[in-house]
């Protein structure tokens, strides 16, 4: 991630097993995995994570893939990521155009 800097990174956490019980050691791997992926790449500036919608109701029956609903949410919440990513990147050239522009002799 340090040799990438230019690189914006958008990751997804893991997503808890509805098809197995709570307490299992694949869900709780998950959560080892997940907190691992949090403090890996919290010191980049370039790195977002997206955490997986954990509400039950988004999954299928057996548990195992996101239905309609938890699909579509997870879509809107990696579109307003992708959006905010865009802004930021927007509003940084902008500040640095003006910086030139103020600093370049008349």
């Amino acid at each position: 991630m340090q040799s990438h800097k230019q690189t914006n990174v958008i990751v997804i956490s893991a997503p808890h097993r509805f098809d197995l019980r709570a307490n299992s050691c694949v869900n709780k791997e998950v959560s080892v995995y997940n907190n691992k992926l949090r403090k890996l790449l919290k010191p980049c500036d370039n790195a977002r994570i997206l955490e997986v919608d954990s509400q039950r109701e988004s999954f299928t029956r057996h548990g195992l893939h996101m239905n309609k609903n938890g699909k579509e949410r997870m879509t809107k919440k990696i579109a307003l990521t992708v959006k905010s990513v865009l802004q930021k990147e927007k509003t940084t050239r902008l500040y640095y155009l003006r910086k030139a522009i103020l600093m370049s002799p008349l």
